[in-house]
Order: structure tokens, then sequence, then C-alpha cells
């Protein structure tokens, strides 16, 4: 993966998504944004690009809590 760069904004936009990320899983989830993103031309990239690719890849890495988790009960258990 060869480097490329960011503006501020979209560094803010795949953080911004990070930030949901558990943060031991934080690493891998930046690391495979940047993976996907360096498959695009840089003339192709911007904020709908980098916020689609790293949308769909955040999906692979936050386990959404259950209501167990959080205190809730629920009567149909």
């Amino acid at each position: 993966m060869s480097p490329f760069s960011l503006s501020d904004d979209e560094l803010d936009q795949i953080m911004s998504l990070a930030a949901a990320v558990p943060i031991d899983h934080r690493d891998n989830f930046l690391r495979a944004v940047a993976d996907a993103l360096s498959k695009f031309p840089e003339s192709t990239r911007g904020p709908g690009l980098i916020h689609r690719e790293a949308r769909a890849l955040q999906t692979n890495f936050v386990c959404p809590p259950s209501s167990r988790d959080q205190g809730f009960h629920s009567k149909y258990r």
C-alpha cells in the first residue's frame, strides 16, 4: 500500500467512524480503510467515497450492544 494524503475533513470523517469501533480493533479498522482507499486513484477519492468505504468496513468491526449488556429487561426473554 502506497501512502496517500487526506484532507482534515476526510480524516475527521474516518476518525469519527473509528470512534464507534472498540479500541482493541481500531487499528485494524484504520488499516482496512487505508487499504480499501488505496485501491482507488487519488483523483477519484473524495468525501463520499471515503465515507462509503469506511462505513461499509465499520460494520465488520462493530458489534451492537445487546439489551442485556445495557441492563434492559424484556418481558419476552
